[in-house]
């Protein structure tokens, strides 16, 4: 869309002779801003008649050298980061050269008037930021800039009705904003200051007599955690409404997720077509109760600078004060762009793809997963435990279910029973035995593949086990499900072994990401047949929009004939494919997307 607007307005705001016409430029799911760096102002060096603006060149007389570098002043340090900010080495070359004259002529004493030219964008982002880092803020200076903070964060509504906090690191000290203060009128000489492992060195003052005494914020531990596992320069807690109404758009959700929204991109290491998730907590009756919930999210979540908790807030954390400024003001964005979206009926976590693929089957062993890992681990686990196993559950009807279903099989493959007056421990060694020869065999038999995901579901409950899935596997999942694409499982394993495996992942529970899953109950994978009926299991009609992904060229043959789109998948330790076929073949997931 185009939006154009005329009137008479000159740019210095005066009425003019003429009329001009402005066109904007709308650029779906993104901003009004020439940045590309969300959460960054554009720097403006042009004036209005294309000379550059006259900068400021003020010294002051209480500069100091500091680690071989004068130390620069507050304003000198946001003027940098503002011209870095700009730049970040990949701007065009006549806007870096800009930056880098700007810099060397304002801060020779850092930069130095030699060769300016050979000066590169690298160099000269890399001096300022260390600049910036070994002469950075002291105490005091870190004390009012919280209380700044603090002012700033409570105008935005996120530290209304003195909750919220700010933290923030000053060499290996920390600044801590109190709590229970109205954060808007806070002074420095209310902070506290802590060492690394949040022990207190100094207090707040007590400077009103009919006010209690600053007390350390409540938030403090769980502040501590990010500064500990993350190695963050600051920390804040937020109250803002958004941030805990989007816990309550599902309460069962265990994390918050948004794709495809330019804001993405403000968040480290995230992209416009990246998943971004923050992991959601329960709340407690006190804050200090959330620490270990909180601290087990940040283990289990590497990616992400945030952690909401239901029906309170979020907790944010950057690698300075100004990263975790900025991140928190992407992230607030992102909560009240998916409400917004909500009430229009759009689901902000997902983007609908192209059409051209409604669903993806995966299968397990050799494409999402190693074989090594079924071959190595899962199944050597099974042999060594089925005996155990057996003996601890012999008795319980699900068991002997299961053992009547096999005797049929057992019977048929030539294994011959004891007498029917053989103890119970000469059953045991009996059908323990033939289980084992079985399993060594890959028998692809429904109740034998039961009590196999029986087996591992105990050594995965007692942490025995950890699923090991391939390293593309997360980002696709991560993709597809934010086009709108379902995601299936179909494996010989049983629906429940299926579901442990992705339950209990080296990269945590990926169950979230998968809509349903699919074994030899509903057909054997080499038959036309079973896919036919997991098409219509899924309720997909148009079969051409299915695509299955195996790395056994029988298996795609039938779900090609079935009408589905069939891949192979080529994984170190799998089986040679036949020379000749005419199906493509990959060699990871994220070669699924251009077929």
């Amino acid at each position: 869309a185009c939006f154009v607007s005329s009137g008479s307005i000159s740019r210095s705001g005066r009425t003019a002779g003429r009329v001009e016409r402005t066109f904007v430029v709308l650029v779906r799911r993104s901003m009004l801003s020439p940045s590309s760096d969300p959460g960054v102002g554009s720097l403006d060096l042009e004036g209005t008649n294309g000379k550059r603006r006259k900068k400021s060149n003020t010294r002051t007389e209480s500069t100091v050298l500091a680690s071989g570098t004068r130390k620069w002043t507050s304003g000198e340090k946001s003027k940098v980061l503002e011209y870095i900010q700009k730049f970040g080495g990949t701007g065009p070359q006549k806007d870096y050269a800009s930056v880098r004259d700007t810099l060397v002529r304002d801060f020779p004493n850092v930069f130095g008037a030699g060769s300016v030219k050979e000066i590169t964008r690298q160099q000269v982002r890399n001096i300022a930021l260390a600049n910036i880092k070994l002469g950075m803020l002291t105490l005091d200076e870190g004390r009012s800039l919280v209380c700044d903070l603090c002012r700033t964060f409570y105008e935005q509504g996120w530290c209304s009705g003195t909750g919220g906090g700010v933290s923030i690191k000053v060499d290996e000290r920390i600044i801590m904003a109190p709590s229970g203060v109205q954060k808007e009128r806070m002074l420095p000489e209310d902070m506290f200051v802590l060492d690394a492992d949040g022990i207190i060195l100094e207090e707040g003052v007590h400077r009103l007599p009919e006010m209690p005494r600053p007390k350390l914020s409540e938030c403090a531990p769980l502040f501590m955690e990010a500064y500990k596992q993350r190695n963050a320069g600051a920390v804040l807690h937020s109250h803002a409404l958004e941030a805990m109404l989007v816990t309550l758009i599902n309460e069962s959700a265990a994390t918050f997720t948004v794709t495809h929204l330019e804001m993405i991109k403000g968040i480290h290491g995230h992209g416009y077509y990246d998943v971004l998730t923050v992991p959601i907590i329960d709340n407690t009756a006190r804050e200090c109760e959330l620490t270990a919930s909180l601290a087990q999210a940040i283990h289990d979540y590497p990616d992400t600078y945030a952690v909401l908790v239901r029906r309170h807030g979020v907790y944010i954390w950057g690698d300075s004060w100004a990263h975790a400024k900025t991140q928190a003001e992407c992230y607030h964005y992102l909560f009240k762009a998916a409400l917004e979206m909500r009430k229009m009926g759009i689901d902000p976590a997902v983007c609908t793809s192209n059409g051209r693929t409604s669903a993806i089957i995966l299968d397990i062993e050799g494409t999402i997963a190693p074989v090594s890992f079924v071959a190595d681990v899962l199944f050597p686990y099974a042999m060594r435990e089925v005996r155990r196993h057996l003996q601890d559950t012999w008795h319980r009807p699900e068991t002997r279910s299961c053992l009547a279903e096999l005797q049929g099989y057992l019977d048929a493959d030539g294994y011959t029973a004891p007498q029917p007056s053989s103890t119970e421990e000469h059953m045991l060694d009996y059908v323990s035995s033939a289980l084992v020869d079985m399993m060594a065999k890959d028998k692809k038999y429904t109740p034998l593949k039961w009590l196999q995901g029986a087996i591992w579901r105990s050594g995965y409950e007692k942490k025995e086990l950890v699923a090991d899935v391939y390293d593309d596997l997360v980002l696709s999942l991560q993709r597809w499900t934010s086009q709108g694409i379902k995601v299936y499982i179909y494996s010989s394993g049983s629906r429940e072994a299926q579901g442990l495996l992705f339950g209990h992942t080296k990269y945590g529970d990926l169950r979230r990401y998968i809509s349903g899953y699919f074994d030899t109950m509903v057909g054997p994978k080499n038959d036309s047949n079973s896919y036919q009926e997991i098409a219509l299991s899924i309720g997909e009609s148009d079969t051409s929009k299915i695509l299955f992904a195996t790395d056994v060229f029988a298996e795609a043959e039938a779900a090609s004939r079935a009408g589905i789109r069939a891949l192979l998948v080529v994984r170190p330790g799998n089986k040679p494919l036949p020379s000749a076929h005419e199906f493509p073949t990959v060699h990871d997931t994220s070669e699924f997307d251009a077929l």
